[in-house]
């Protein structure tokens, strides 16, 4: 798996691939990851509705994913630490 990171502002777009070749087809989007201040606090007010936190790919940061199909949601989710700036 390869991921590269293009910061644009505020925002930052992950792009995840094969490393060897592209699929057959179009692209595909995963879904949408927000910034939270605490993503601790977010997990444990989301319950079993959240994965467990770990570390994300970015240093410093954390992460955890929404059991979105559990909450009737049809985009998946994550909720990741802000941003450490050096």
């Amino acid at each position: 798996m390869r991921q590269v990171f293009y910061r644009l502002g505020e925002v930052i777009l992950e792009l995840v691939g094969s490393p060897d070749q592209a699929g057959e087809g179009p692209a595909r989007i995963w879904g949408l990851t927000h910034t939270v201040a605490d993503v601790d606090a977010a997990a444990a007010l989301l319950g079993e509705h959240a994965g467990p936190v770990k570390d994300a790919v970015q240093p410093g940061r954390r992460i955890t994913t929404l059991r979105t199909r559990e909450l009737g949601m049809s985009v998946r989710t994550a909720l990741i630490s802000p941003h450490v700036k050096a």
